[in-house]
């Protein structure tokens, strides 16, 4: 909402139903005949590329949550230095407040 913080875009495209690479068939059997190795190599490609995926979503979540937490580290340390001021202006005026009030000529005050 505000126009002053950086903001930051951040997206995938994904492209779910590929099509799958055809090796080449072995002289004397049909295409769609396909070995177990190559059914794994398939199984094995498409979990990889699921893996892939979750580690760059996870990855742009934790690039997230650490700008969040950045920008709270900042907060809490302005909000500190802005109270820690705040007690010595009070302790310094309360000082000055008490001394006027005993000054010589001003006793009948208190």
């Amino acid at each position: 909402m505000s126009t002053f913080a950086e903001k930051t875009v951040d997206f995938e495209i994904a492209v779910e139903n590929e099509p799958q690479a055809r090796l080449p068939s072995k002289q004397g059997t049909p295409p769609e005949q396909t070995s177990a190795l190559e059914e794994s190599i398939f199984k094995l490609s498409g979990q990889l590329s699921t893996i892939s995926r979750f580690q760059k979503y996870f990855r742009t979540r934790e690039n997230r949550n650490f700008s969040t937490v950045r920008s709270t580290e900042s907060r809490i340390f302005n909000f500190s230095v802005v109270e820690s001021l705040m007690m010595v202006t009070m302790a310094a005026l309360q000082v000055f407040i008490v001394r006027f009030f005993f000054q010589g000529a001003r006793k009948g005050y208190v």
